[in-house]
């Protein structure tokens, strides 16, 4: 069977692109989506040191370091 066209997260599509399927992207992505971390009711601290961590491994370049790492694309974007 042939397939003419397939949605799918990003990471996804990229890997089978890596493994040699004969996938190509076209376009921009239809939507993202969020990712979050679970942390206990109240643990404030916690999610203070989390939010510190990620806004400040966003702004030294390190989250787009491992995404182009792992994905050969950068995950971190907003845009």
């Amino acid at each position: 069977a042939e397939i003419d066209g397939l949605v799918n997260l990003l990471p996804a599509v990229m890997a089978l692109i890596k493994e040699g399927k004969p996938f190509k992207i076209v376009g921009q992505p239809l939507y993202r989506v969020p990712h979050g971390v679970a942390i206990l009711p109240g643990d404030n601290e916690f999610a203070a040191l989390i939010k510190k961590t990620v806004d400040e491994m966003h702004a030294d370049g390190t989250l787009k370091t491992i995404s182009m790492k792992w994905y050969d694309f950068d995950l971190t974007s907003h845009e």
